[in-house]
């Protein structure tokens, strides 16, 4: 329990620290401390992106863009744009045989077509929080009728966002929101987990327990857990 309460209170910290006013270098201060430098985290991850957009960080703002800002992005790229093919035309010229479909973790810090070295449509990601598998299964059902994978890959990763919270943490933060949906707020489900190999053998459970999965992707699912400070994929047994 204690560990449980230890858990929620640093999600709490974290997601306030979230909320703060967004500064530039200029005016970051030694708050930034307690979760390292904000300032150098965020450079950090444009290195690791060093083929996205870099126009505002070179103009020494440091705060995540706006939407606004994302939108002149777009105009700017607009003009570089290489149109893509249609689904017919990649069918009709074989690049849908995609084999392998793998169900991985929204966080920026675990890209698969970076560590695994992905070209478009050498293999499909779905990404979730987590990379829990049980909300995705539906948009999976559907897109394996498509294209017919033959492999399905869980990759959860060290540090993820998913062991930070807890149901009853989250929970509570919504219930101080909406107060009278507290019953509804307890039916849902946030992903949150303790155990990260854990979670990957909890989810190829639910995957090869699930009614409709095909055979093939049943009996040719895997689990890994990605590291973000070494870039190893270490496989998880069923």
């Amino acid at each position: 329990m204690e560990d449980k309460k230890s858990n929620d209170d640093e999600w709490r910290k974290i997601s306030d620290y979230s909320r703060r006013p967004l500064r530039s270098t200029s005016t970051a201060t030694a708050q930034d401390s307690q979760f390292g430098s904000y300032s150098d985290c965020y450079l950090l991850l444009g290195e690791l992106h060093s083929n996205s957009h870099t126009s505002d960080r070179n103009h020494g703002t440091m705060s995540p863009p706006s939407l606004q800002q994302l939108l002149e992005r777009n105009r700017a790229y607009t003009p570089t744009h290489t149109p893509s093919p249609t689904i017919a035309e990649m069918a009709a010229s074989g690049a849908l045989e995609t084999r392998v479909l793998i169900v991985t973790c929204v966080d920026p810090r675990c890209e698969p077509e970076r560590f695994l070295s992905i070209a478009p449509w050498e293999a499909l990601a779905i990404r979730a929080i987590g990379g829990r598998i049980e909300p995705q299964i539906p948009s999976i059902l559907a897109l394996d009728t498509l294209m017919n994978f033959q492999e399905l890959v869980i990759i959860h990763h060290t540090d993820c966002g998913g062991t930070y919270f807890t149901k009853d943490g989250v929970a509570g933060v919504l219930k101080e929101r909406v107060p009278d949906s507290s019953d509804a707020i307890d039916k849902l489900k946030f992903g949150d987990f303790s155990d990260i190999a854990g979670s990957v053998k909890e989810d190829l459970a639910v995957w090869r327990e699930y009614p409709f999965t095909s055979k093939q992707l049943r009996d040719n699912s895997y689990g890994f857990v990605f590291d973000i400070k070494t870039g190893e994929l270490t496989k998880v047994d069923p």
